[in-house]
């Protein structure tokens, strides 16, 4: 459909019915996405919205101008609102994931089997992070949008639209590195949501692999919390026959007898996590259950074991995968507590 010309009343009728789709505040940008029309062209649609109070000025989002629409939406959208939805998701998906990218290159973004066709340039806009600084402070100004995106999969009408359904494990996984390197107090609670969201609509599309991976990634949360029963009832709704999957499930399942005190027990089971993924050249999966191995055996008062096992993990990150920030970031703080612990025994008396 062609756009109405600006500054006519058809025009800034339209415009509002597609605004109201967007979730949460937004900037000219991806509003000239979801009209599908020129910034220029935008803006003055933009600046009528103002006037006649369909639209208002939001938080800052950054250095642009932030928006955000004053209507409820109806119990029945129009479909202009519906494309809205739609253009406005799918641009935070390709945002989201560029910022990612560049926050931390080694994370392992997942790729629903449900392939989202992106509206034109969103890609291009969206490559626009030079740093891990710029990244960073896009997702801090764009997290409220994302979390509404995220909301948009509790809507039974957006359920039946796979397009937005697809993009919300996307969203929901590209803002991970942003949760556990910048919000580590609140990255658990922060993943239990946008975990949730995802599992939600992965299982509106019927995609099995998707599933599975926002299962166990909602069982880690919960066990970083603390929430072993929660943690352990989600790992045994997981009947996945990927071998790296399997091993994810080996690895949370000794942590849940962890925490329930059979630390012996969890040790074996660590140990046979380990074994799975070297029989299945997986060093990332490899290096994650040695990391687990290694935090037991500082938890039991054991550095020097600890360190021992770090040290693999380490090496194994570094030479054999492209390691995610989180991980080497997690074995370094590890590794210096095992020194530290070390050091300490050594000046004691």
């Amino acid at each position: 459909m062609t756009p109405p010309r600006p500054s006519t009343p058809r025009a800034q009728s339209w415009a509002a019915r597609r605004l109201a789709g967007v979730p949460g505040p937004f900037t000219p940008t991806v509003a000239a996405h979801v009209l599908d029309t020129s910034h220029d062209h935008t803006r003055r649609l933009l600046d009528m919205l103002l006037v006649d109070r369909t639209l208002r000025h939001a938080n800052s989002c950054g250095h642009d101008h932030c928006y955000e629409t004053t209507a409820t939406a109806p119990p029945q959208p129009h479909a202009d609102t519906r494309i809205g939805t739609r253009r406005a998701v799918l641009w935070w998906q390709a945002a989201a994931r560029a910022a990612a990218g560049v926050l931390d290159p080694g994370h392992r973004l997942v790729t629903p089997a449900s392939r989202a066709v992106l509206p034109p340039g969103s890609v291009s806009e969206a490559a626009q992070f030079h740093d891990h600084h710029q990244a960073q402070a896009w997702f801090n100004h764009a997290a409220p949008a994302l979390l509404q995106c995220l909301r948009a999969a509790t809507d039974p009408d957006h359920l039946t639209d796979t397009t937005i359904a697809a993009a919300i494990p996307r969203i929901a996984d590209a803002m991970l590195p942003w949760a556990r390197l910048h919000l580590p107090t609140d990255s658990a609670h922060l993943a239990i949501t946008v975990h949730t969201a995802a599992h939600l609509s992965a299982r509106g599309l019927g995609d099995q692999p998707i599933i599975d991976t926002m299962t166990l990634r909602l069982a880690r949360a919960h066990l970083d919390i603390g929430d072993a029963t929660t943690a352990a009832a989600l790992i045994d709704t997981t009947s996945t026959k990927d071998p790296v999957r399997v091993g994810e499930v080996m690895i949370l399942a000794a942590l849940v007898i962890d925490t329930r005190g059979d630390h012996a027990l969890a040790h074996e089971r660590l140990i046979l996590a380990v074994n799975h993924h070297q029989h299945n050249d997986d060093p990332r999966g490899e290096a994650t259950a040695l990391t687990e191995l290694g935090a037991l055996h500082l938890r039991q008062h054991r550095p020097h074991d600890a360190r021992v096992v770090l040290e693999r993990a380490h090496a194994l990150l570094v030479t054999r995968t492209r390691p995610s920030t989180w991980a080497i970031t997690r074995v370094t703080a590890l590794l210096s507590a095992a020194s530290t612990s070390i050091d300490t025994m050594l000046t004691q008396p």
